[in-house]
C-alpha cells in the first residue's frame, strides 16, 4: 500500500513538474535572448512523456488542455519572427511539449470524435514542422506520429458519414507525414506500404492535400533521379504527376504550376534515362503536353533535344537543328547561355557537320552580332571555320565561308585576336580565297 501511494505522488508530482514548467516556459520564449538552457529543460521534459494516469491528472486535464494549446498558439506566433536557427529548434520542441500537453490532457477524458480531428491537426502540424528542423532527435518526432496514429484510428472507427470527407483528408494528411518520415530514413520499402496502404493514389483530395502528396511524390522521384535509380524515380514522379493531374487548376496554389512542370521535367529525363519503349512513349507524350503549355522555357526546350538524341531517328540533325534555333531565339545573351549553345552546336557537328554550320550562322546572325560580344564573336566565327575545312570543299561550302568572313567584318568594333586571324588565314588558304578586308 506504501508502495502504491508512493507510486501516486510520483505521478502528481511529474504532473506539476509539467504544469510548474508550462507556466514558466511563456515567459522564458517572450525573453529578448534565447534561453541557453531552454532546448536542455524542453527536451527533458518530453523525454517525461507519457506521462501516467492519476485522478490528480483527470482533475488537471482542463487546466493542461489550455496551457498546451497557449503553449501551441504561442509558438505559432513566435515562429514568424525566428532570429537565428536555434531559436527554430526551440519552437520545434515547444510544439512537441505542448501537444504532448494536450494529447495528455484528451486522453483523460472522454474521447470524442471532434477532440480526436483537433488533436490529429496538431499532430500533424506538429509533425510536418519536426520534419522540417534540421538536427532534431527523431525520437521527439516519433512521440508525435505515435499521437497521430492513435486519433487517425479512433476516427476511423467513429466517422459518421457527414464527416467521411473530412476523416479522409485527415487520413491522408497522416499517411503522407508517416510516407515522408519512412523516406527520410532510408525506408523506402516502407513509404511504398504505406502510400498502397492509404490508397492515396485513389483517394479524392483537396486541392492543399493533393498538392502536399505531390510535393511529397516529387521529392523522393527527385531523390531516386539523384540516385541513378532511374525506373523507380519513374514510377514515384508519374505518382507526383497524376496527383496534381487529378485537380481542377483553379483550385490549386499559384506555386502549383512551378511544382507541376518540375515533376514533368524530371518524370521526363527519368523515362527517358529507362530507355524502353514504353518509357520513350510516354516521355515523347509529356514533351508535347510541356511542348503546349510551357514550349518557349529552355528546359523544355533542352528535354525535346534528349529525346530526339536518345530515339535517334534518320531526321535527327535535322529536328535537333529547328530545337536549337528556337533556343537561340528565346534565350538572353550572356556567358552561361552562350557556353550552352556552343556545347549543343559541337554535339550537333558530330551528327551533321552541315547542320552544325547552319546552326552557327543562326547563332551569329541572331544573337551574338546583336550582343556585340567580341569574344563571343570570335569564338563562334572560328568554330564555323574548323568545321568548314574539316568538310569536303564544295562551291557551295566556300562561298558560304567568304560570306561568313565579309560579314564578320562588318561587325567587328576591334581587330581579330592573333587565334582568329591565324584560323581567317588558314582557310583563305585551304579555299585560295582572295585578300580580304579582315
Amino acid at each position: 500500500m506504501a508502495s502504491t501511494g508512493l507510486q501516486m505522488e510520483g505521478r502528481d508530482q511529474r504532473i506539476r513538474s509539467v504544469l510548474a514548467f508550462t507556466e514558466s516556459l511563456s515567459s522564458r520564449l517572450r525573453a529578448e535572448n534565447t534561453d541557453a538552457a531552454l532546448i536542455a529543460d524542453l527536451q527533458h521534459q518530453i523525454n517525461g512523456f507519457p506521462l501516467s494516469n492519476s485522478a490528480f491528472g483527470v482533475a488537471k486535464a482542463a487546466e493542461l488542455d489550455a496551457r498546451g494549446t497557449a503553449l501551441w498558439n504561442l509558438s505559432t506566433r513566435m515562429k514568424r519572427n525566428e532570429r537565428q536557427a536555434s531559436d527554430k529548434t526551440v519552437l520545434c520542441l515547444v510544439r512537441i511539449f505542448a501537444f504532448l500537453v494536450m494529447d495528455y490532457a484528451q486522453q483523460t477524458a472522454v474521447q470524442t470524435p471532434p477532440g480526436c480531428v483537433r488533436l490529429l491537426k496538431v499532430a500533424l502540424k506538429t509533425a510536418r514542422v519536426a520534419l522540417d528542423t534540421e538536427g532534431l532527435d527523431w525520437r521527439f518526432g516519433t512521440l508525435v506520429l505515435e499521437g497521430a496514429a492513435h486519433y487517425e484510428a479512433e476516427l476511423s472507427k467513429v466517422v459518421e458519414q457527414s464527416e467521411a470527407a473530412r476523416y479522409e483528408q485527415l487520413s491522408a494528411e497522416y499517411f503522407i507525414v508517416r510516407t515522408v518520415v519512412a523516406w527520410r530514413q532510408s525506408r523506402l520499402d516502407l513509404a511504398e506500404h504505406l502510400f498502397r496502404e492509404a490508397s492515396l493514389a485513389r483517394k479524392t483530395l483537396d486541392p492543399s492535400t493533393a498538392e502536399n502528396l505531390a510535393d511529397l511524390l516529387y521529392e523522393i522521384g527527385r531523390d531516386l533521379l539523384r540516385q541513378k535509380r532511374d525506373a523507380m524515380a519513374a514510377k514515384w514522379l508519374e505518382r507526383a504527376y497524376d496527383a496534381l493531374c487529378r485537380q481542377n487548376v483553379e483550385g490549386l496554389s499559384p506555386e502549383a504550376g512551378e511544382l507541376r512542370l518540375s515533376i514533368m521535367h524530371d518524370l521526363v529525363k527519368s523515362l527517358l534515362a529507362t530507355r524502353t519503349e514504353e518509357a520513350l512513349a510516354k516521355a515523347g507524350s509529356l514533351l508535347n503536353i510541356l511542348d503546349e503549355n510551357y514550349g518557349e522555357k529552355l528546359i523544355v526546350l533542352l528535354l525535346r533535344l534528349e529525346l530526339v538524341t536518345v530515339l535517334g531517328q534518320a531526321s535527327e540533325a535535322s529536328e535537333y537543328l529547328s530545337i536549337l534555333c528556337r533556343m537561340m531565339r528565346i534565350i538572353r545573351p550572356s556567358d552561361v547561355h552562350f557556353q550552352l549553345i556552343m556545347r549543343l552546336i559541337h554535339r550537333l557537328n558530330s551528327k551533321s557537320p552541315a547542320h552544325a554550320c547552319r546552326a552557327l550562322d543562326e547563332l551569329l546572325q541572331c544573337g551574338v552580332y546583336s550582343a556585340e560580344q567580341g569574344e563571343w564573336l570570335e569564338k563562334a566565327f572560328v568554330t564555323r571555320l574548323w568545321i568548314s575545312i574539316a568538310q569536303v570543299p564544295t562551291a557551295e561550302t566556300v562561298d558560304e565561308v567568304r560570306s561568313g568572313i565579309d560579314k564578320l567584318a562588318g561587325h567587328l568594333r576591334s581587330p581579330l585576336s592573333p587565334a582568329a586571324t591565324h584560323a581567317v588565314q588558314i582557310v583563305r588558304r585551304a579555299f585560295a580565297f582572295e585578300e580580304s578586308t579582315v
